[in-house]
């Protein structure tokens, strides 16, 4: 391949050397050499408490209806990890966090929730519930 079309180098052995391209921010290429947008920054997370699912939709001011069953969702944030479908428990912990206005916009909001509020791996719901309640009375208290 010639330098003058194009973003390879190919050299007679068969190895190819990428050139670097400097692209705006939020954009990346893939491995095919298409310009792509940065999913972290454009998409988030919805959840349906009643399905148990999580879709990566667009932000949107207004709640989105889920695609399976048709009822309201709740942006939970990008940086969002759903549970399994069958961890009902698991769902029943993060409905509780989003009935209190908990999300996850940030990685700093995530890393806070999972050490501040969650604190174990399979937390029960009424410790994540006096969880939130000393941290409200310790804001208040600030």
């Amino acid at each position: 391949m010639a330098l003058l079309g194009g973003k390879r180098l190919s050299i007679l052995t068969g190895i190819q050397v990428h050139l670097a391209v400097k692209l705006p921010p939020g954009k990346f290429k893939n491995r095919l050499g298409t310009k792509m947008k940065d999913k972290s920054a454009s998409y988030t997370h919805w959840a349906c408490f009643d399905c148990r699912k999580s879709f990566a939709k667009e932000p949107s001011a207004e709640p989105r209806k889920c695609p399976e069953c048709a009822e309201p969702m709740i942006d939970m944030g990008a940086f969002f990890e759903p549970p399994r479908r069958l961890s009902k428990k698991r769902w029943e912990v993060m409905k509780v966090l989003a009935d209190y206005g908990y999300k996850f916009n940030t990685k700093d909001s995530q890393i806070y929730i999972q050490h501040r509020i969650l604190q174990a791996k399979n937390p029960r719901v009424v410790d994540v519930i006096e969880r939130i309640e000393l941290e409200k009375q310790r804001k208040q208290l600030e």
